[in-house]
């Protein structure tokens, strides 16, 4: 690619998912691949979208709403052109679309809302799927969230307009939590992450993830039920913790001389022996792929925390 394309090309990696037509205009305003004009032709072809949705919303009745819920319908809207523009190869396509018109902004709305109820529906099915998936526990924070965090959300969602809208404080904390996300791509995101999470968990006898988790408990002076804890990532210390010293990493518990061994390592670089050790777990364990691959990354991004916290079975 010659030297001066490489440098105005629009590189999807770069944009914000979570805020997608935003940070298409911003980049290649900033690449002056479109002027100031072009920017607001598109914010004017938002406001047209806005009078017809608001009158859609009134029954015809009415253009004018409280400025309050017209802002929030107008932040339905810019979320789902941007799921429409998504569906573009490259990013260069998706702006010559924003180009073509009032029109082209129309279809474009309708094109993204008929994604977005797809995306809705396909969530929708794959939630009561993985519903039977979840981890058996009485932590509270997990079970607010998983079951009715995520039933209400797909109760109050209309994407016609509120696209954008979680409804739901998801306050369950993933290893890797959808920051930046809205409406369906959002809960998409947190229920696919949420389900390798207890694919994982599910690997291991219940009857040991109750003790791993009541001892992870304990040593921080609460109940499992109050808890404020990723329980995957309890799991999955107390196997390292226990491929580490070569003890049965379904136990998730180590003997006393698992614990003087254990001690002995922590003194050394742990953290760089831990993708080691999880490939030996992963080995033994029965789980997915995607769930395989989802833990090795959090391995990798939270190896030295894992580390610290594994002094707590030592």
């Amino acid at each position: 690619m010659p030297e001066l394309a490489r440098r105005t090309a629009l590189r999807r990696e770069d944009l914000a998912e979570g805020a997608y037509l935003e940070s298409l205009l911003e980049a290649a305003l900033a690449k002056a691949l479109i002027d100031r004009a072009f920017v607001e032709r598109v914010q004017m072809g938002c406001m047209e979208l806005l009078a017809t949705q608001c009158a859609r919303y009134t029954g015809g009745q009415s253009t004018s709403l409280p400025r309050e819920q017209a802002e929030d319908i107008l932040q339905s809207i810019v979320f789902t052109l941007g799921v429409w523009l998504k569906g573009y190869p490259e990013p260069q396509d998706a702006l010559t679309a924003l180009g073509q018109g009032a029109q082209a902004l129309a279809e474009g709305l309708q094109t993204g809302l008929h994604r977005v109820q797809t995306k809705t529906r396909a969530t929708r099915q794959f939630y009561r799927l993985a519903q039977r998936r979840m981890v058996n526990t009485d932590n509270e924070l997990y079970n607010g969230t998983a079951y009715g965090g995520m039933a209400g959300f797909f109760k109050l969602y209309e994407p016609r307009f509120g696209a954008h809208h979680i409804h739901i404080t998801a306050d369950y904390p993933l290893l890797f939590y959808p920051e930046g996300y809205q409406g369906i791509e959002f809960i998409q995101l947190y229920i696919q992450r949420l389900d390798y999470e207890n694919r994982f968990c599910r690997a291991f006898p219940a009857r040991q993830i109750k003790a791993a988790l009541t001892l992870h408990a304990i040593e921080y002076d609460t109940t499992v039920e109050d808890m404020h804890a990723n329980l995957c990532a309890v799991i999955l210390q107390a196997a390292l913790a226990c491929a580490l010293c070569g003890e049965p990493i379904t136990g998730l518990a180590l003997s006393p001389a698992g614990r003087a061994k254990l001690a002995d390592i922590l003194k050394g670089d742990a953290a760089a022996r831990l993708p080691q050790a999880l490939e030996g777990i992963v080995s033994e364990i029965a789980i997915s792929a995607g769930a395989a691959k989802y833990v090795r990354h959090a391995v990798k991004q939270y190896a030295v925390d894992m580390a610290s916290e594994m002094r707590l079975m030592a």
